[in-house]
């Protein structure tokens, strides 16, 4: 099997419901396949993607690892079996939920963040002995992201907003 990042996978997911193949005959697309994923049937659970525990696991695997390869070890599964999940839609629309919720967290930080890099700025700004070249771009990158942020979070209230506008018609 073909070493790829989460990233790869990631973008992967959005692409056309056409996955790249490696190989000429998808052996997922033979007859009875997709009863191939696991020995047993999961187990059901009352979550919104109706995940078994082991696919939970998986997911936050695929999220904290780089490689579908690390995921899979971590989650104490195949490399096949979590490839396969993964072109389950329950599957695939929790992991990128999942990979959606990060999102913000992220944001909050940058803003967090965003307070000190005015202090970064000053005190590079009065101390002439300091290289400040990288420390101003990151700097610049943390007001950038966190005004980004705010962006991001008003295109988002505005789209709720338009929706419901659209739904009271």
């Amino acid at each position: 099997m073909i070493e790829m990042t989460i990233d790869e996978i990631y973008s992967w997911l959005y692409a056309a419901s056409n996955w790249p193949r490696p190989i000429k005959q998808d052996p997922l697309t033979e007859k009875g396949a997709e009863k191939m994923e696991t020995q047993q049937e999961p187990q059901q659970t009352d979550d919104l993607y109706g995940l078994a525990p082991k696919e939970e696991t998986a997911i936050q695997a695929l999220i904290s690892n780089r490689t579908l390869k690390q995921a899979a070890a971590a989650a104490g599964i195949s490399d096949t079996t979590l490839w396969r999940w993964l072109r389950k839609p329950h599957f695939r629309n929790a992991y990128l939920d999942a990979r959606r919720s990060i999102v913000p967290q992220s944001i909050a930080r940058f803003q967090q963040l965003s307070s000190d890099a005015p202090g970064v700025l000053h005190s590079i700004m009065l101390d002439e002995s300091q290289n400040g070249a990288i420390r101003i771009a990151a700097a610049k990158m943390i007001v950038g992201s966190a005004l980004k942020g705010v962006e991001l979070e008003d295109h988002g209230e505005r789209l709720e907003e338009i929706g419901a506008a659209l739904r009271n018609r």
